[in-house]
């Protein structure tokens, strides 16, 4: 083995990590412009083979309909962004919040139908209540995090690109608690999404859609 590419290999392994860690010890990623997600109609954004005329609305209320939940998904987010949604129980409803998947709040890298929950699929990641537990959630893999007391609570999500994928905070702010959960996740695209050599460009390339999936309860 040329040990040339074996120094070249080490020292990419070398800056990778350093990268990594760097961007797991920040608390949030730098200087995000805090927004309110618009969201395509009242739903989704139009795929790409349906009209690009649909109006925007951007709205802090989104209600559910259906039989289990609806999920929304808002206009892909520039560079960075940061933004919070607040979860808070259906007065006319008097459901089990500790029970099923109750909400989750994150991105995609694809829009998302008003069927698909997010976290439940490979482009997403996200903050969810599932089975009475808050959690961190790709391809319906849940990580527990925290027991849910009671609604309502806020979340807080930050997205930016870095040069090791997509760096997702979050926290989680409890109504009348003074504990809040905080945390980071390195979000790995997909091999068909860009190339190792040419990470910085083709990541750039890649849409951010935030997501919202909202139970009926």
């Amino acid at each position: 083995v040329d040990e040339t590419n074996i120094l070249s290999c080490v020292s990419n392994f070398h800056t990778s990590s350093l990268a990594l860690l760097s961007n797991l010890a920040e608390e949030t990623p730098m200087d995000c412009p805090i927004i309110t997600p618009a969201v395509r109609s009242v739903v989704s954004p139009a795929h790409s083979s349906q009209s690009g005329g649909t109006p925007s609305v951007k709205s802090r209320i989104l209600l559910t309909w259906g039989f289990n939940s609806t999920t929304f998904t808002a206009e892909p987010i520039e560079e960075k962004a940061q933004w919070s949604i607040t979860i808070s129980r259906n007065t006319s409803h008097i459901g089990d919040i500790k029970s099923g998947y109750l909400f989750g709040v994150g991105v995609s890298t694809k829009p998302l139908s008003s069927k698909e929950q997010i976290g439940m699929n490979s482009e997403s990641h996200a903050i969810v209540c599932v089975g009475g537990h808050i959690a961190i959630c790709q391809d319906s893999q849940v990580s527990n995090i925290t027991p849910l007391a009671d609604l309502p609570l806020t979340v807080t999500i930050s997205v930016a690109r870095s040069k090791v994928g997509l760096i997702m905070a979050y926290k989680v702010v409890p109504s009348g608690s003074s504990t809040n959960v905080n945390g980071r996740r390195i979000i790995r695209l997909a091999t068909d999404e860009f190339d190792a050599e040419t990470n910085e460009k083709s990541l750039s390339e890649v849409k951010v859609y935030p997501v919202f999936t909202v139970s009926q309860r």
